[in-house]
């Protein structure tokens, strides 16, 4: 009988110690909450000291005849930085109605010299115009795409809404 009360006792306080310990950790995780702001082209957005704003959006004319089923998406943008850390343009993404996510195309591409790249950093204090490049599937091209920067250290997302993106010239 004792034995029997004694391991109730024990399963008891480690549940209750359990439920402490994750009440805690779900706590320490309030303080990590994050800003969003949302808009469309040409519309200006600030959070949290960073500034963006799409001018934008187009896919080539001329598309690459190796993948015939992708779409190259090219936008046009200013980032302003008066936060107090860098913004990494490069880690903006596209995301679609079910919520796929497209990084920003980093490798050389045969346009390259037709285009004019965001700086890999915007420091504090300083702007950023240019292009990012995303390559998505065509089936993507209608689906409700935004532009998502996030940044965990400046507890910011910014979404921008591209609308309808109409070919650009290649």
């Amino acid at each position: 009988m004792k034995v029997r009360r004694f391991i109730i006792l024990f399963f008891s306080a480690i549940l209750v110690l359990t439920a402490c310990r994750r009440a805690q950790d779900s706590s320490g995780n309030e303080s990590q909450q994050t800003n969003y702001a949302a808009g469309s082209i040409n519309y200006p957005l600030l959070l949290n000291g960073v500034g963006l704003q799409v001018d934008q959006a187009g896919f080539l004319a001329e598309q690459d005849a190796l993948n015939a089923d992708y779409a190259h998406i090219i936008l046009s943008l200013a980032v302003t930085n008066q936060s107090e850390y860098d913004v990494v343009p490069p880690t903006m993404t596209l995301v679609d109605a079910h919520g796929n996510i497209y990084p920003a195309w980093q490798s050389a591409l045969p346009y390259e010299d037709q285009i004019n790249r965001l700086p890999l950093t915007v420091p504090t204090g300083e702007s950023g115009i240019g292009n990012l490049i995303f390559i998505i599937p065509k089936s993507a091209l209608q689906d409700n795409l935004r532009l998502r920067w996030e940044s965990t250290i400046h507890q910011s997302r910014i979404d921008v809404f591209l609308g309808t993106i109409g070919s650009r010239a290649g």
